[in-house]
């Protein structure tokens, strides 16, 4: 088979991984992974620890077939560095994040395609996942990601807002994105108010955070939308 065909085949099977629900690894003590694995599991993803090295080569083993779409190293782990290099070389090399201790982002591995400090913004990890799976999706029109089924939990200008966003990328990555911008403006999806998305398509925050998720004129049409939602919502309030 030569190389052309080998890319092919390649890309068909990582076809067939997206139409799937996507899968994501956690290496690290059970007690860290088990906050990330909830978080992920939440909003439709497959979820894997691995505590060991053993363990990790057991999963790269037996999930062969099954490609990753994020794995994420905890570098308090000993054998972190170790675990970094089975991942990275494996055959369908996943999007890798690592958290580190504050302060040691300048020893974090060139390989890794995001990391973290602590303490972990649980939410802005979770949308920086779905902007490197977009990012490993290169040639395919679409960069929604399928297969997900989490809610996030709103108020309904929340639920409104998103709802809008729908025409233009996922039900999952608009909500995600949502509700990391609205945190950055001292807001969640339970207490948002007009005023807080007025200010975050004013800035061009929103836009921003949702263009790596979609075409960028359904984005900006949906923005408008949410513009004119958000408009008609100040001309009711007494």
């Amino acid at each position: 088979m030569g190389k052309k065909a080998e890319r092919s085949r390649v890309s068909g099977e990582k076809s067939s991984m997206w139409a799937e629900k996507p899968r994501m690894l956690v290496f690290a003590e059970a007690r860290y992974a088990h906050d990330i694995c909830a978080l992920f599991a939440q909003r439709g993803f497959t979820t894997s620890v691995a505590g060991s090295l053993g363990a990790l080569d057991l999963f790269l083993l037996e999930e062969a077939a099954t490609p990753l779409a994020v794995a994420i190293i905890d570098f308090r782990h000993r054998s972190a560095h170790a675990a970094l290099q089975s991942l990275d070389t494996w055959t369908y090399r996943a999007a890798i994040i690592g958290v580190v201790d504050e302060g040691a982002m300048a020893m974090v591995p060139e390989r890794l395609d995001a990391a973290f400090e602590r303490p972990v913004d649980r939410a802005r990890m979770f949308v920086r996942a779905l902007q490197l799976v977009a990012e490993l999706k290169k040639g395919y029109q679409s960069r929604k990601l399928t297969g997900i089924v989490g809610v996030v939990r709103g108020n309904a200008l929340f639920h409104a807002v998103a709802c809008r966003l729908h025409v233009a990328i996922s039900p999952i990555n608009a909500s995600a994105v949502l509700e990391l911008i609205l945190r950055e403006v001292g807001t969640d999806p339970s207490r948002v108010q007009s005023s807080d998305v007025n200010a975050i398509i004013g800035s061009g925050r929103l836009a921003e955070a949702l263009e790596p998720f979609g075409d960028s004129l359904a984005i900006r049409a949906a923005i408008a939308q949410v513009a004119a939602l958000v408009r008609d919502s100040l001309s009711m309030t007494p």
